[in-house]
């Protein structure tokens, strides 16, 4: 009796200490695995069911997350476009704390408020310049102004309409401050309609020129239509104002082998004349492959309309022609022309001392420690954007849109930060990846990127959710 009594006493304790093993088994699961719909619904004020979770913080290794299906989505319930201020540090607090002597970008919403409200201390004799970059979309003009300003202040991408609004970049040096306005590429209302593209495409650069002092025009001559002539929407911007001074920026010289190449490309883009001074090297060229293309013209429409007539074409005619023809391409009024390689930073330092020079006097806009009229927010969403660009195919990236749910700054200056991606369900698969590696290659570069921002250790979490779109 005895033995049957110790044999079920030892059977009970061992089964509770299997119960005890299971719960605690099945707590760290759900604490590792399962996201709690009660915090989802206090976000989003509805019942997401299916979110696929990718995490990497430090030197952990990223790990995907993911919970049954979606309803049906409507951007204009969950998206906006409202900074999240958290209360992450004491405005009074922050003040003492703040270092206004390093330049720097604002880690927090209280903090870039702080920087803006700043009283902007003059210098004794300030001088300040206002330069707008204007080019085609993917001409380099973000590099160009992340390499002058000397910190990251705007996405960069391999594809185009990056930079989808006016971006300032602001470089201090001494007693003299540059405003550099980088802005989106440009194009035509046809395209912005076809493309449902922002205003901000079509009125940034306008504003720009209007209110600037030098406008930078950036040319990739790395691309075949940029060297056969300025884009059409480029002259029509400095023909607002002839009489500003602009320069010319040949961008990514290092893809062009024969560097003679660069100097007929500059004759042809400026018509010859640059601060003023006609050059005459290549000038019979440039006119007679005018000529060789009149006539190619002449000929071709000859045979359709079976003319025999013969066409001569005297001298006064192909002189005016030319010059047209020239007009239409060119730019005859450039005070400097500069070529670089945005990527290694060659000739940049030449760019930033011509603009320091030609600076007037002129009272400060910023304070000296501010880098960027950027929001940390925008700065975190844009850097985001420029991955998915960089990593998914084709337009995929264009349908993602991007909120910020979670943004904290700890004692120590790391920033830890949750974002949602909300795109097309049938696109889930693709920006997730094969086991969550296209995500995770995502999380990694961005998180990259905004440590070269900011300057401190990222923690960042993105959620990647399949939505149909109404």
């Amino acid at each position: 009796m005895i033995y049957i009594f110790v044999i079920s006493l030892i059977m009970y304790v061992l089964n509770n200490i299997n119960n005890c093993l299971k719960h605690f088994m099945k707590n760290q699961l759900n604490s590792r695995i399962v996201i709690k719909k009660h915090l989802i619904n206090e976000m989003f004020d509805k019942n997401f069911v299916y979110i696929s979770k990718c995490f990497c913080h430090s030197n952990k290794n990223p790990m995907i997350e993911a919970i049954d299906e979606t309803p049906v989505y409507d951007s204009n319930d969950y998206i906006d476009n409202k900074s999240y201020d958290y209360p992450i540090i004491n405005e009074s607090l922050l003040k003492t704390q703040l270092d206004l002597s390093e330049r720097r970008v604002a880690k927090t919403n209280e903090e870039y408020r702080l920087l803006r409200q700043l009283k902007v201390k003059q210098p004794p004799i300030p001088r300040l310049a206002k330069v707008v970059m204007i080019g085609s979309p993917n001409a380099g003009k973000s590099t160009i102004t992340n390499q002058l300003v000397g910190h990251r202040v705007s996405a960069v991408s391999s594809k185009v309409h990056t930079t989808r609004q006016g971006v300032v970049g602001v470089v201090v040096e001494d007693e003299i401050q540059i405003e550099l306005l980088d802005t989106p590429g440009i194009v035509t209302r046809q395209h912005c309609a076809k493309h449902k593209l922002e205003t901000n495409f079509i009125n940034d650069p306008i504003r720009g020129v209007d209110s600037a002092d030098i406008i930078a025009i950036i040319n990739d001559v790395s691309n075949i239509r940029e060297r056969k002539g300025l884009n059409k929407g480029v002259i029509k911007l400095l023909k607002r104002h002839p009489n500003k001074e602009s320069v010319l920026i040949l961008n990514k010289i290092d893809k062009i082998k024969e560097k003679r190449k660069l100097l007929d490309i500059t004759t042809l883009l400026t018509g010859g004349v640059v601060g003023g001074i006609t050059s005459l090297i290549t000038k019979k060229r440039v006119v007679f492959n005018n000529q060789k293309s009149l006539e190619t013209i002449l000929n071709k429409t000859e045979e359709k309309l079976n003319l025999k007539t013969n066409i001569n074409i005297n001298t006064d005619n192909e002189n005016e022609i030319n010059s047209e023809d020239i007009e239409n391409i060119s730019w005859n009024r450039f005070s400097r022309v500069f070529m670089t390689c945005a990527l290694t930073g060659d000739g940049i330092d030449d760019i930033r001392q011509y603009f320091l020079s030609k600076a007037p006097f002129h009272p400060w806009r910023y304070h000296r420690s501010q880098v960027t009229d950027q929001s940390p927010r925008d700065i975190i969403i844009n850097a985001i954007k420029e991955k998915l660009l960089d990593l998914l195919p084709q337009e995929i990236p264009y349908k993602i849109d991007s909120v910020i749910t979670m943004w904290h700054l700890d004692p120590t200056g790391n920033m830890f930060i949750s974002l949602n991606l909300f795109c097309p369900k049938r696109f889930q698969s693709l920006v997730i990846g094969p086991k969550g590696q296209t995500i995770a290659s995502v999380v990694q570069s961005a998180k990259d990127a905004l440590q070269n921002t900011f300057y401190c250790d990222i923690s960042l979490k993105i959620i990647v959710k399949g939505v149909d779109r109404k």
